[in-house]
């Protein structure tokens, strides 16, 4: 006798306990079915949403991909004869992303997203390391030290040593603590669509260009 997944969720809530479905092999004339729930990080817009279920959608076995943004999921339904869940994982993350299976329990996911707020907390961190003194160079030298101001035009390198400097604090920023937008704009391209990486990229790499060619 055949029965639904939800009628044993629905029994096993009956004698007290909670459940819930998780993945789902069903029989098909084709292969066995298999549904799967994928944990991915670093979408920022629903461009990027969009990225990943062409990615699904189009990989091999698959035969229907749903994301969801707000929450960083994947559900991914698949033919198990002719792709695995690691093969959907490693597409995933060839495209940028990082991705794993989801776990049984909502700690993992509380901890993956604690792992993502630290690495974007790190980010912020460094980034204050370089800019607030590129912003006392700028705006607060000038006005309340005119003697450290005066040294500061001093030339070095055929440049004034304030402009060296800003050019050795302000590139760090763009090019080593922002590489992760430049990745995730390179990987979009790459697959024909563009996302906020994209848009971050242009503002800032035009930013950064048009300030560096200004004082050279």
């Amino acid at each position: 006798t055949l029965v639904s997944a939800d009628r044993v969720v629905a029994a096993i809530e009956d004698a007290g306990f909670e459940a819930q479905i998780k993945s789902v092999d069903t029989q098909q004339q084709d292969g066995v079915a298999h549904e799967v729930e994928i944990e991915v990080s670093g979408m920022t817009c629903g461009a990027c949403q969009g990225t990943v279920e062409n990615i699904l959608r189009g990989h091999k076995g698959v035969q229907s991909a749903s994301v969801s943004l707000l929450a960083g999921k994947a559900k991914v339904k698949y033919l198990l004869n002719e792709t695995k869940s690691r093969d959907l994982v490693r597409a995933i993350e060839e495209a940028g992303f990082e991705a794993s299976v989801c776990q049984d329990t909502q700690s993992s996911s509380s901890r993956n997203k604690g792992r993502e707020a630290e690495y974007w907390n790190t980010l912020f961190k460094r980034s204050l390391a370089f800019t607030v003194p590129l912003f006392v160079l700028s705006k607060i030298v000038p006005i309340s030290s005119p003697g450290l101001h005066h040294i500061l035009m001093a030339y070095v390198l055929g440049l004034p040593l304030h402009v060296v400097l800003k050019i050795a604090l302000a590139t760090p920023v763009q090019f080593w603590i922002g590489q992760r937008f430049y990745k995730g704009a390179y990987n979009a391209l790459r697959h024909g669509s563009a996302n906020m990486d994209v848009l971050v990229v242009l503002g800032t790499t035009s930013s950064y260009a048009y300030s560096l060619l200004s004082v050279i």
